[in-house]
């Protein structure tokens, strides 16, 4: 029982810790990949359906972001 509590203490602590961080750097909250209208972007479509898959990160690539909203706010 004991582990069990503090496995649900350390959960806790880490949700709380994300919220923190997000508020703490002022991202936008609410939004995630699944509002994302391709549609309505100018990122190519390859380039955006690698970015929604995450595939990227298996292959240990950086992401940069540079202009006014390209992507903004998404939770992780």
């Amino acid at each position: 029982m004991l582990r069990l509590l503090i496995a649900e203490e350390v959960t806790g602590r880490d949700a709380a810790t994300r919220r923190l961080r997000r508020h703490s750097a002022n991202f936008p909250t609410g939004k995630t990949l699944g509002s994302w209208r391709a549609e309505d972007s100018t990122i190519p479509e390859p380039t955006q359906n690698s970015l929604i898959t995450l595939e990227w990160i298996g292959r240990a690539e950086n992401l940069v972001i540079a202009g006014p909203g390209v992507i903004s706010g998404f939770r992780l």
